[in-house]
């Protein structure tokens, strides 16, 4: 079956890289390419797969839920809607903001400090695309997920020490897929891709589901 990933805000496609087989979208952070989420997902999901996202990916699994050919979710540090219900919650808007303006003067700094925060390896490249990386930002204000899932196996993890975001978003997720497979790690933050317990989770959720 085939593995198909949209990786978090500011990561590359290296991200999913534990994940043997997975093809992963790259947001074009650092390059000049300009393809969009959902046009990778039409491209790919053209035979049985499973749907695995981190952070801002998980903003599309209405996308990828839509598709006959979807199987199955993994969802890491995921959220419906990441500035709260009805994207209200001033205080994270008005932080959104400040980033994206800052983008514009001090790119690796911002993104130095949301790896910082997120317990993701920080990452120093020579040219960031200021343009993409501000319509990830906006995506984070207004993008929201609606898909009721009962019907899919679905494996929700994410970690108690995570600084990205607020419990009560995370668990807007949880509330909306109650018969999911859930996982709240006690010492993990928002980056779980470099955590073995975090792989031992998703290769037996994929063994189980004959991936």
């Amino acid at each position: 079956m085939k593995l198909i990933a949209i990786p978090g805000w500011a990561c590359e496609q290296s991200y999913f890289d534990f994940i043997p087989g997975v093809k992963c979208f790259d947001w074009n952070f650092y390059s000049k390419g300009s393809q969009k989420p959902e046009a990778f997902l039409q491209s790919e999901m053209t035979e049985d797969f499973i749907f695995i996202a981190y952070s801002l990916g998980s903003l599309y699994i209405d996308e990828a839920s839509s598709s006959p050919f979807c199987k199955g979710l993994i969802i890491l540090s995921g959220f419906n809607s990441f500035c709260g219900q009805n994207n209200e919650d001033q205080k994270i808007l008005d932080s959104i903001q400040e980033m994206n303006l800052n983008l514009k003067s001090k790119p690796a700094k911002v993104i130095a400090e949301f790896q910082t925060v997120a317990g993701s390896p920080v990452l120093e490249h020579n040219s960031y695309n200021i343009a993409h990386l501000a319509q990830g930002l906006d995506i984070l204000k207004s993008k929201i997920t609606q898909t009721e899932l009962s019907h899919l196996p679905i494996l929700l993890i994410r970690g108690r020490q995570d600084r990205v975001l607020h419990p009560k978003v995370a668990m807007q997720l949880a509330r909306r897929f109650p018969n999911a497979e859930q996982h709240c790690l006690r010492n993990e933050k928002h980056d779980l891709s470099q955590s073995t317990e975090v792989h031992a989770l998703i290769n037996k959720f994929l063994e189980v589901h004959n991936v």
